[in-house]
């Protein structure tokens, strides 16, 4: 069984951040839920993308309505009231939003360029998981091509727009200056790194810098100048902070409405600005209603993105137009797999007639010879695969309509069960 290709997921124009992040899964759950999802009845591969702005689950199903019941379970956790947040794709659309999201055509900052080693996680941990096999592994591999493509043939990547950089212009629109205030990290993967860029370009005046792996705190410390904190006291130095950027992959808020009344009491009422970008997020959503404290999620970030987009959409056509261009090879290549089996089979079946006939014909000329009998083998033999030929090209390159039609007429069970009755 091949079986179609399948998307089920939710991103940031479907579902608030709310709900993106109780669908989120850590990166330590993912072996294990990876396995559970290729365990499912109807599903043969499966990869599992989980970031900020997304969930979304690329599968691969013999029964696309079968296996969409059973992803749909699988990624709501049996909550009904979360489906109505899900979008659902197969067939050429799956090609074309995956290569619109690895381009970062489709993302909340167009054009943003840490999606793609997002992607390219999420199919590693699917790979090293081996719960992909011939139809994601081409995909995915399409989709990083694809990718590289749009930035190489459009614009769309020049500038650095992604959502750390969103977020530093939330910041710059707050601030005259950077260069008398206080900056703390939370955190210290990939968006809290390249935020970080931004703001020591910007020359913010100190840098503190936490995380759970300490040494990796010093490490991102000595690049930009600042200071680590250990992750298990970071708390006490919020009263000193002016900007807090925070990105965990905490499954609850590590910053409490207690932990930030603490700190403005010996702020003296001197604001504090926090940009919370972790889904699930970091700081207890209650903490606005604190004087002073002015918290932004990531769905606040939306304004921000709304003025890159004109600039970058002209860039965006040109790039959909590669990526239309690059899932319509994907799915000629996938309709010239699907038609393996049916060509074999008709090949069979070709093979089968010639030699039944050829017998019963060679029963009533029994005055030739072996060469004789030999010539008319090859001629018999030259004309099937002639006709097998043409059959063979039009149901690898042809429309999915058009190899259905070629099974029809050759693969019918009584034209099987003819061939079996004459051999009988």
């Amino acid at each position: 069984m091949q079986g179609s290709i399948c998307l089920l997921g939710l991103n940031h124009k479907t579902a608030p951040v709310e709900v993106r992040e109780r669908l989120a899964f850590s990166q330590e759950e993912l072996p294990k839920k990876l396995r559970e999802l290729i365990s499912l009845p109807h599903v043969s591969e499966g990869v599992i993308l989980s970031t900020c702005n997304r969930v979304e689950v690329y599968y691969v199903s013999g029964d696309i309505a079968r296996g969409k019941e059973e992803v749909e379970r699988f990624l709501t956790r049996d909550n009904e009231g979360w489906r109505k947040y899900l979008y659902f794709r197969h067939g050429k659309e799956v090609p074309i939003h995956l290569f619109s999201v690895a381009s970062g055509l489709d993302s909340m900052v167009l054009g943003e360029p840490q999606i793609l080693g997002q992607v390219k996680d999420a199919y590693r941990e699917a790979t090293k998981t081996k719960t992909t096999s011939t139809i994601l592994n081409k995909l995915f591999h399409w989709a990083f091509r694809t990718a590289k493509e749009v930035r190489r043939r459009t614009k769309i990547g020049e500038s650095a727009v992604s959502v750390s950089y969103a977020a530093f212009e939330l910041a710059k629109g707050i601030f005259d200056t950077f260069q008398d205030k206080n900056l703390l990290m939370v955190g210290a993967g990939e968006m809290i790194e390249l935020a970080l860029r931004y703001f020591a370009d910007r020359g913010v005046g100190r840098i503190f810098i936490t995380n759970r792996t300490f040494s990796r705190a010093q490490e991102l410390s000595e690049e930009f100048g600042g200071e680590p904190i250990p992750f298990e006291v970071f708390k006490d130095y919020l009263y000193q902070m002016d900007i807090v950027l925070t990105c965990t992959g905490a499954m609850e808020p590590i910053i409490s409405r207690k932990d930030l009344d603490r700190a403005m009491k010996k702020r003296k009422g001197k604001p504090i600005f926090i940009i919370d970008i972790a889904v699930p997020r970091d700081v207890d959503e209650e903490s606005k209603q604190i004087d002073g404290v002015f918290l932004f999620d990531i769905d606040d970030l939306k304004e921000v993105v709304e003025k890159n987009l004109k600039e970058r959409e002209k860039e965006a056509i040109a790039g959909r137009k590669i990526v239309e261009e690059e899932a319509e090879k994907f799915m000629a290549w996938l309709g010239s797999l699907e038609a393996v089996p049916i060509i074999v089979k008709v090949k069979d079946l070709f093979e089968d007639v010639r030699k039944e006939e050829l017998e019963e014909a060679l029963g009533k000329l029994k005055d030739l010879g072996e060469r004789e009998r030999e010539v008319l083998d090859k001629l018999t033999e030259a004309i099937c695969n002639k006709i097998f030929h043409r059959i063979a090209v039009a149901a690898k390159n042809g429309d999915p309509r058009l190899r259905e039609a070629i099974s029809r007429i050759f693969l019918e069970e009584e034209l099987d069960s003819k061939v079996r009755d004459k051999r009988e």
